[in-house]
């Protein structure tokens, strides 16, 4: 899945290695994607897009841009990263940037998701509302976790002794579940 995602400067279609090329490259990788399988689901995997304004804009330009060259481009992953507690995915937003999306017939889908755990009840209602606007609307086709546990997550730092785990995941590191997948399992019911 192409993604440009790791701009020192958060800037979206900024100066990449890749971008050198141009914004081709997008098009020509879904296109040499499909080539190779027809079949495959094509999906572009970003972050930042669950929050309105420039970033959000660009990329539904970029992507109504592919979509008027015929570009293949089946869906959008959402990276749903709350990595501070003053991070905040509103729900309402993300579900509307689904539903646009849906209306564009490009699928959606939760391919990332880990949250701030300092406080257990902020996580467990983020994780939560998060399931619900995938659930709500009829263009999210999946969620997925950025990891399981805190003790394998991307926020525990292996450079030291011990090691200090994360807690941004449903599972702390001793494998115990914590609130958030009792929000998550509401959620589904």
């Amino acid at each position: 899945m192409p993604s440009w995602s790791n701009l020192a400067d958060d800037r979206f279609l900024g100066p990449t290695i890749l971008y050198a090329m141009g914004e081709s490259f997008i098009a020509e990788a879904l296109k040499t994607a499909r080539a190779a399988d027809p079949n495959a689901k094509l999906f572009i995997n970003e972050f930042g897009l669950e929050e309105d304004g420039e970033r959000w804009n660009t990329f539904i330009s970029l992507l109504k841009r592919l979509q008027a060259a015929g570009v293949p481009i089946d869906g959008v992953g959402f990276q749903s990263h709350v990595y501070e507690s003053t991070d905040h995915i509103d729900s309402t937003v993300l579900k509307k940037h689904m539903d646009q999306l849906k209306a564009m017939n490009i699928q959606s889908r939760v391919s990332e998701i880990d949250v701030h755990g300092e406080d257990a009840a902020v996580q467990a209602q983020q994780y939560q509302a998060v399931m619900n606007a995938c659930r709500q609307s009829l263009g999210c086709t999946s969620f997925s976790t950025w990891g399981l546990n805190d003790k394998y997550g991307s926020t525990t730092s292996d450079h030291t002794y011990p090691p200090e785990f994360g807690n941004d995941l449903l599972w702390d590191y001793k494998f115990q579940p914590k609130a958030a997948v009792g929000a998550l399992l509401s959620a589904l019911k």
